[in-house]
């Protein structure tokens, strides 16, 4: 699982929004995994299937992480050809992985199909196509280590400990 969100319901107050991301992913899987789970708590898509709905999320989260004016500007309106290189160069700006480029970039219509298909050739034989790929440039994981600190340290606002806290530094890949 990337990631989930929930409404915490408390009596006589609104409701808070939560979003869990797996701190077993690198960080562009978990930044990619917040926008997308931000799109499910903003929008409102009661109308659409659960296929549709995740569709629409992830093209929410490339749309938020991935300004279309801006990779346009950069790469230019159509293009046949994107070298890894170029791709991996654009992950330090819009910090995501290469294949969230490629799938931005196909979406917009910025690169043809047959181009995103040699691209999703060249990022499966690198194995950069999962939630722990070692692209280049990777992202340092942001969640995780603050979870476990929250509830290491006694706090007077928090009364309780949850009884069971995962320590994700240890348990990097397993589900969450």
């Amino acid at each position: 699982m990337s990631g989930s969100k929930a409404l915490v319901q408390r009596p006589a107050h609104a409701d808070i929004p939560v979003i869990v991301v797996n701190c077993g992913h690198n960080g562009e899987r978990q930044r990619f995994t917040l926008a997308h789970e931000l799109a499910h708590v903003v929008l409102r898509f009661e109308t659409l299937s659960e296929a549709d709905q995740e569709k629409a999320a992830d093209r929410f989260a490339g749309a938020f992480l991935m300004a279309g004016d801006m990779l346009r500007r950069v790469l230019g309106a159509h293009r046949t050809f994107i070298s890894l290189g170029e791709l991996a160069e654009l992950k330090k700006v819009f910090k995501v992985s290469v294949a969230s480029l490629v799938v931005r970039c196909s979406h917009l219509g910025v690169l043809t199909k047959a181009g995103a298909g040699r691209l999703w050739a060249q990022i499966n034989k690198r194995g950069w196509n999962g939630p722990s790929s070692k692209e280049p440039y990777g992202f340092q994981q942001r969640f995780g280590n603050a979870w476990n600190a929250f509830f290491s340290a006694p706090s007077p606002k928090v009364p309780f400990r949850s009884p069971r806290r995962r320590n994700c530094s240890t348990s990097a890949s397993s589900g969450s």
